[in-house]
């Protein structure tokens, strides 16, 4: 394969801003101990012990006092760092020639998310090989990408929510998304309409608030 030095320098300062958000996003949760970042912990450890039974291809966290976590150009960047480190046919594809274009894409992200989600991420996962198996893309608390205030240079009235809406359709098929939310109209009504395939777990459901408590008295 030929590997493009520049690309290369890229991807890695992708992968810096990814670590950064993750980073800053470890730091929030153990700043917290209340009942929703107990929720939140419970999503971590589904990740973390590989509960779904699916490889994780990436993760997003939004924090309401954070807004760099609610970027849609920063969620596409770190989307991409990650799934150029999980899915090895990404990452090659990247890293071809041919794909500068969409290195700049990235580069650019922030001024035009839509755009780099569609065709620097979604595009090149529809086009690689199947990976053999079906991975999990998590975004947790897609309701506070809402609050989203775009910094000078960022496009306006995008959001998080806004990209997973119109890519919905172009999400290749062994990509499945678990995402939580608060049930506010505004996230599940659009996310209804655009998911003809979905599974809803209710914070309401007696049977989910056994497991959240059990959950929580097993951490005291």
């Amino acid at each position: 394969v030929v590997r493009n030095d520049k690309q290369e320098i890229v991807l890695q300062s992708l992968a810096e801003i990814k670590e950064g958000l993750l980073q800053e996003n470890e730091q929030y949760q153990d700043e917290y101990t209340t009942l929703l970042m107990d929720l939140r912990a419970i999503l971590a450890q589904i990740v973390e012990h590989n509960l779904t039974g699916l490889p994780l291809a990436a993760q997003h966290f939004c924090q309401g006092g954070l807004n760099m976590s609610l970027s849609p150009g920063a969620f596409v960047v770190s989307v991409a760092a990650q799934l150029a480190e999980t899915i090895p046919g990404y990452r090659r594809l990247m890293l071809a020639p041919e794909a500068q274009g969409l290195m700049k894409l990235l580069e650019d992200a922030h001024q035009k998310p839509q755009d780099a989600w569609n065709q620097a991420v979604l595009t090149p996962l529809n086009r690689i090989e199947h990976p053999g198996i079906h991975h999990l893309l998590v975004i947790d608390a897609l309701d506070v990408s809402l609050l989203h205030r775009p910094a000078a240079g960022e496009a306006s009235n995008v959001t998080i929510l806004n990209l997973l809406l119109e890519g919905a359709s172009s999400l290749p098929p062994w990509l499945r998304v678990l995402t939580t939310s608060r049930q506010i109209h505004e996230v599940f009504l659009p996310l209804t309409q655009k998911w003809c395939s979905h599974q809803y777990l209710r914070l309401d459901d007696k049977r989910n608030l056994s497991d959240l408590r059990a959950y929580t008295q097993a951490r005291c």
